[in-house]
């Protein structure tokens, strides 16, 4: 009977888990969690990147600017400003999902 009892909380503690794991990730599987999170990361870094591409191509279109002046051009501050806007956009999403795949990776590390 004592192994009987056992069983049955154990069944009970991994229905929990599989029910707390889909209301974390919002189903089955990580994969559609982890795509958001690997996606906002890579916007971020392409926002970043075309940023720092603009400024460097308007040095060598003004060479005779200085840095501080290069960054004063309309063009180089509307890549910083629309930089700056999907990185404030994408980083709360950024950490959203970090925090969900660690909470749903905390479930997973007990039957791993």
């Amino acid at each position: 009977m004592p192994q009987i009892d056992d069983a049955e909380k154990r069944v009970a503690e991994i229905e929990s888990d599989i029910e707390n794991f889909m209301v974390i990730v919002g189903g089955y599987s990580r994969h559609e969690i982890a795509h958001r999170f690997n996606r906002a990361k890579l916007d971020i870094k392409n926002a970043k990147r075309k940023a720092r591409n603009i400024k460097k191509k308007a040095v060598q279109d003004n060479p005779r600017l200085s840095p501080n002046n290069v960054e004063k051009l309309d063009v180089v501050q509307a890549a910083f400003m629309e930089r700056d806007s999907i990185i404030a956009e994408l980083k709360p999403v950024v950490s959203e999902m970090k925090r969900t795949i660690m909470k749903a990776e905390e479930i997973l590390v007990k039957y791993g």
